[in-house]
């Protein structure tokens, strides 16, 4: 198997590289994935040609193995974030998909902001008060700025926000 992969790879590199091929590269970078599901390389070769191809559905799924695959929390990072905007830009998965995604970017790198404002987006989407607080709530304390710290939004107990405007005036 050892080498039926490294021809295989080499075989997608070829392809890619020298004969202009993506079809056939695609094919070959795949037969890799088929033997060794978690093969760095290929899942890295197979990226930018999905990317290039336009195909988001096979796009995403190749980020999810990515995003699970990779050991460096910035790599994994990066590939959720490729992932809900390859979900979104195909109009693909459901938003549990979108919120998996950027709740696992908030376990790697708590506070990060593209993954707060995306789950705030899929909260408002959804019109789930309680959602919408609580992301606003972290929202707020992730930012670094006072004044906007300081009108930051803190949910209540039954859901509403609070807090959210310059003098402190109830959102609900």
């Amino acid at each position: 198997p050892r080498l039926a992969v490294a021809s295989l790879y080499r075989a997608g590199e070829v392809a890619r590289d020298h004969l202009a091929d993506a079809p056939r590269a695609r094919r070959a970078f795949e037969r890799v994935l088929a033997l060794v599901p978690d093969h760095i390389g290929a899942l890295v070769a197979l990226e930018t040609l999905l990317r290039a191809a336009g195909d988001r559905e096979a796009l995403a799924a190749v980020l999810a193995i990515q995003a699970a695959t990779f050991v460096d929390p910035g790599a994994r990072v990066m590939a959720l974030q490729e992932r809900v905007r390859a979900l979104d830009l195909g109009g693909l998965g459901t938003p549990n998909d979108r919120v998996e995604a950027w709740s696992t970017v908030l376990a790697l790198r708590p506070g990060d902001r593209t993954a707060l404002d995306g789950l705030e987006r899929e909260s408002l989407a959804a019109g789930d008060a309680r959602v919408i607080a609580s992301v606003d709530a972290l929202l707020a304390e992730a930012t670094s700025d006072p004044p906007l710290r300081a009108a930051g939004v803190r949910p209540e107990p039954d859901g509403r926000a609070s807090g959210a405007g310059p003098r402190g005036g109830g959102a609900g």
